[in-house]
């Protein structure tokens, strides 16, 4: 009798075990992130934070920010509508718990983080053993994000967007996300794919926002996704450089001579220095001569902002190809992208321009 009362006393023990790692086994299950790592995720995740740029503008779009238990210290002090996220959701963001400095340039604070007891860290940081230190000395599962550089189109957005809805049980906002994305990427397209070349002036971006808002005219990008999206004819497109941020000579812009150029807000201050000093070399460039300079809003400040990527891209359609994009209001189309993309209705656009004292439309330097 002894012995039965022990066999069965080592069953359910046994069976109680068996149960217990069953339960464990259910409660989290394996992802792959954008850094090819691989961690484990809890099934419910309820409390959430986001560390590096960006990661809290991409959780912005598709997550459920009451899930979010912090944010860090920059997200919190540094609003501006050129950061359409962080100005739509600053009142909430105010309102929770800093997770450590952020910003530029900044580290994460493991000690902070810990504090709010997040189920999950999403991370825009590319230290991947810094990273993992992170999780093992959290214990909480980092999972890496990506843009893939700076782009909007990017399919390391797509797949971030998509990881960030699948973690937190929200799929469906996260499709429609990448599908509205989508959608924009293919109407940009179909609205000029059949324009051919000789009848299409060239474009030129000058003051790169890449360079933190301080470029000079020569800053531009060699693959910029707002030209490429709608088949423009870039002064650039059959040139090899060893980056694409490149910052070209006076002699080159000379000789590349751009019909159409186009220059971010945040530095036309830059620009009007420059010009002021190089007179002689702008007066030769046929844009500044016939006054075809215009104005594209800034949108990489604290990383990539999608939105305002998105509709520079109508905006810089409407200049080169006007008939192709005649039904375009671009100041509707700015607010029903950012809109749609934060799902928040607000004036973005009259705010972006208030910041800056402009908006979209023509640039003359006297």
């Amino acid at each position: 009798m002894k012995k039965t009362k022990i066999i069965l006393i080592i069953i359910l023990t046994l069976c109680t075990l068996t149960s217990c790692v069953n339960q464990n086994e259910k409660t989290s299950y394996e992802i792959t992130d954008l850094r090819n790592r691989t961690t484990l995720v809890p099934d419910e995740v309820n409390r959430v934070v986001c560390i590096g740029a960006s990661a809290l503008r991409l959780y912005s779009y598709v997550g459920d920010l009451t899930k979010l238990v912090g944010v860090e210290e920059f997200e919190k002090g540094q609003t501006a509508p050129v950061r359409p996220y962080s100005y739509a959701y600053q009142d909430f963001f105010m309102q929770l718990p800093s997770i450590g400095a952020g910003g530029p340039n900044a580290s994460y604070d493991a000690e902070a983080i810990m504090k709010v007891t997040p189920d999950v860290i999403f991370s825009l940081y590319d230290d991947v053993d810094g990273m993992n230190n992170l999780a093992k000395r959290t214990g909480i599962p980092v999972v890496c994000l990506s843009y893939g550089g700076s782009d909007p189109f990017s399919e390391q957005v797509y797949q971030s967007l998509s990881l960030i809805g699948k973690i937190v049980h929200n799929e469906n906002r996260a499709n429609q996300v990448i599908n509205y994305i989508k959608e924009i990427k293919s109407d940009l397209n179909n609205r000029t794919k059949a324009i051919k070349d000789e009848d299409k002036p060239t474009v030129y971006l000058g003051n790169n926002t890449y360079n933190r808002g301080k470029g000079t005219f020569g800053d531009t990008l060699v693959n910029y996704a707002c030209f490429r999206e709608i088949n423009a004819k870039s002064v650039l497109a059959d040139m090899s450089f060893p980056t694409n941020n490149p910052t070209l000579d006076y002699e080159t812009l000379l000789r590349l001579n751009p019909d159409l150029v186009f220059i971010d807000i945040a530095n036309v201050p830059t620009l009007q220095n420059e010009y002021e000093q190089h007179k002689a070399i702008f007066s030769k460039l046929q844009a500044f001569q016939n006054q075809q300079v215009y104005l594209q809003m800034p949108f990489n400040q604290y990383y990539t902002n999608l939105e305002i990527a998105l509709a520079d891209a109508y905006y810089i359609g409407k200049v080169v190809f006007p008939d192709a994009f005649v039904d375009i209001d671009v100041t509707i189309k700015f607010n029903e992208i950012c809109s749609t993309m934060l799902n928040k209705e607000f004036d973005y656009y009259q705010k972006v321009t208030e910041y800056f004292g402009r908006g979209f439309g023509q640039l003359t330097l006297s």
